[in-house]
């Protein structure tokens, strides 16, 4: 995150050290937004700046962290968002310029959310037990559970990376490159010694290709979507291939109440693992089996 920090103004990079090294160390986002405040987030709690930023101060940010060179980055820049070198991202919004084929580019910048990404190489810890209670043919079905900020993405990045050490055959579908942080076709976080990883594929699509090539123990992705992403998963499951996956929610009992009802109640997936903020960002807050009984 380091050579990123440093390409921020240096009021920017002032203000965050006055938050002291513990808050500045746990940094999980810098929000940066158009006639108002900076806002940084750290450990789960807003800290605001005091500096408010004008629109072009807002593209002169996106233009310096860039190393000015917007142009190169058009494509990822439609897409809402860019990968940078060490697997960190920023979210892009303003206004859209659409075409035929879709979105074109985002221009008059408005404001920007700077993520960090990192490993946490103990979070898996304390769910690996439930996921893979044994060898590589325990892998259970298992579906992370959380509302978005409160880690998930990490959890499961740690997940994949102790079952591939664990000697599992694993295969990564990583639509928006956030698992693996991939940065012009070169992955910048460890997913283990036996992860492939196919990065910038719709899920569905990425499922069947990675099915019918790579031969996978265990199929992971992020982000459980509709209908598409439903009927690829079963047919991965159909095939023997056990599926580890995350779906925005905050508690077992509203995802009864959605679209992902039917695969709940259908006993597809064997542990359902629910995320929360308290008393820090990550904690595991509930174990669930496959018939919703609690296990912790």
């Amino acid at each position: 995150m380091k050579e990123i920090l440093d390409k921020l103004p240096p009021k920017y990079q002032k203000a965050l050290k006055q938050l002291g090294k513990e808050a500045a160390g746990s940094l999980e986002e810098i929000r940066i937004l158009e006639g108002r405040q900076v806002l940084f987030y750290c450990g789960g709690k807003e800290y605001p700046s005091g500096i408010v930023t004008e629109q072009r101060e807002v593209e002169a940010v996106l233009s310096a962290i860039l190393s000015y060179s917007v142009y190169s980055f058009q494509k990822e820049l439609s897409r809402g968002y860019m990968t940078l070198p060490g697997g960190h991202r920023v979210g892009v919004c303003g206004t859209v310029v659409e075409e035929e084929t879709g979105i074109k580019v985002i221009k008059d910048i408005s404001s920007l959310n700077i993520r960090r990404c990192r490993q946490v190489p103990k979070a898996a810890e304390k769910v690996i037990g439930q996921i893979m209670p044994g060898g590589a043919e325990s892998v259970r079905n298992s579906l992370l559970i959380s509302p978005p900020g409160c880690g998930k993405t990490t959890l499961l990045r740690e997940i994949i990376r102790s079952l591939s050490e664990r000697g599992c055959r694993v295969s990564v579908v990583d639509e928006r490159g956030e698992l693996g942080g991939a940065f012009r076709g070169r992955l910048q976080m460890d997913l283990g010694p036996r992860t492939d990883v196919l990065t910038g594929c719709p899920k569905a699509r990425g499922m069947m290709m990675m099915l019918r090539t790579m031969t996978p123990r265990v199929l992971c992705f992020d982000e459980l979507g509709g209908k598409r992403d439903q009927e690829a998963l079963e047919e991965v499951l159909y095939a023997g291939v056990k599926v580890i996956t995350t779906v925005h929610g905050t508690d077992y009992e509203g995802l009864l109440h959605t679209p992902l009802e039917r695969l709940l109640r259908r006993g597809i997936f064997e542990r359902f693992i629910v995320l929360g903020r308290q008393p820090v960002v990550g904690t595991v807050k509930q174990i669930r089996d496959e018939k919703g009984r609690v296990l912790l």
